[in-house]
């Protein structure tokens, strides 16, 4: 008779540390950990970059701000705290937005608060990161303001920062201690604004070589839902910064199908407006753009108005000084994205 398999024993319940924070203590059940407890032990600080969107991930996650945040009369920043942070872990969310130098001063000044009432982990969510553009020397000396970001966030005391499609990943690259730099691709975005417009066949165009690998990233992730998505992509030269002299189709067909511009921002719609032009002249049926964050500049609404796109869609990820808007343009939240990552540090 062959020997019997051994019983696994029942897995017993996780031990409560005394290196357990009190407040995860009162909410275990039966010694297990659970989402919930954690999220409720968890503080959570709300920063002013983005108040709609704050607003709204408060909501979705029932959670509060840990934080008072308000301004003296001479203007500067005025920090309280509402509750114990010693030993607390910190889930910070600040959207460096306009104004974004008050914006980014503002979360600085929050981490060194955390840091110092003896918070154990602060992990920063980002939904947009200014300065991201950047990253390089471009055959001048000029400042690579995108590291510099991420080393004042890391000498504040962060220990994980969360970005959303990131305008170059290689900012997830730089070595700045024990900081982490996570990049989170808005394909769920995309993926949204494809089902809106009901199709089921789409030309993803990349406006230029940079975003290739994105762009053919998102069209995998459509075909697992059913969608055929062929990707097109146009090289560009730019003269300098938001003026670019020509776009080029260099692979991809685009003649007699409806194609989606997908970029990771648009700021005054240069590149995006003279791409789909070009999609036109070469014989698309139907052209629509979507970026994650829309700054929309001056003078993006003019160029709107003149171009044959059918439709713009971008999130919410930065708050525009000027609300304008247009018949042609369509924002959609980037709320849900930021909970999922939320919840998935849980």
């Amino acid at each position: 008779t062959p020997n019997p398999k051994p019983q696994t024993p029942n897995p017993k319940p996780l031990e409560k540390s005394i290196m357990c924070p009190p407040e995860l203590l009162s909410l275990l059940p039966n010694g297990f950990i659970t989402t919930e407890a954690i999220m409720q032990a968890t503080r959570f600080v709300f920063c002013r970059g983005n108040p709609g969107l704050m607003e709204a991930l408060k909501s979705s996650l029932g959670v509060t701000n840990s934080l008072e945040l308000g301004c003296f009369r001479d203007g500067e920043t005025s920090i309280q705290t509402l509750s114990n942070l010693r030993k607390a872990e910190v889930v910070v969310f600040q959207s460096l937005s306009h104004p974004i130098n008050e914006n980014l001063s503002e979360l600085l000044l929050v981490l060194a608060t955390l840091r110092r009432n003896g918070a154990s982990r602060v992990s920063v969510v980002m939904p947009y990161m200014a300065y991201a553009r950047m990253d390089r020397f471009n055959g001048n000396y000029r400042a690579i303001s995108a590291a510099d970001v991420v080393g004042l966030i890391h000498a504040s005391g962060a220990h994980e920062l969360h970005l959303f499609d990131i305008h170059s990943e290689q900012v997830c690259g730089s070595v700045f201690g024990d900081l982490l730099v996570e990049n989170h691709p808005g394909i769920a975005l995309v993926e949204s604004v494809v089902e809106h417009l009901g199709l089921k066949k789409i030309t993803l165009v990349s406006p230029d070589l940079g975003a290739v690998k994105r762009t053919r990233g998102i069209a995998a992730a459509l075909e697992k839902l059913g969608v055929e998505a062929n990707v097109a992509f146009f090289d560009k030269l730019r003269l300098k910064a938001n003026e670019v002299e020509r776009v080029k189709l260099i692979g991809g067909e685009v003649k007699g199908e409806n194609c989606l511009i997908v970029d990771d921002m648009i700021d005054t719609g240069g590149t995006v407006f003279q791409v789909a032009a070009a999609l036109k002249e070469l014989g698309s049926l139907k052209v629509f753009a979507f970026a994650t964050h829309g700054l929309l500049c001056e003078p993006f609404f003019d160029r709107l108005e003149k171009s044959e796109i059918e439709k713009v869609f971008v999130s919410d990820s930065f708050h525009r000084k000027s609300q304008q808007t247009h018949d042609r343009l369509e924002i959609i939240s980037i709320a849900k994205l930021v909970e999922e990552v939320v919840k998935k540090l849980m």
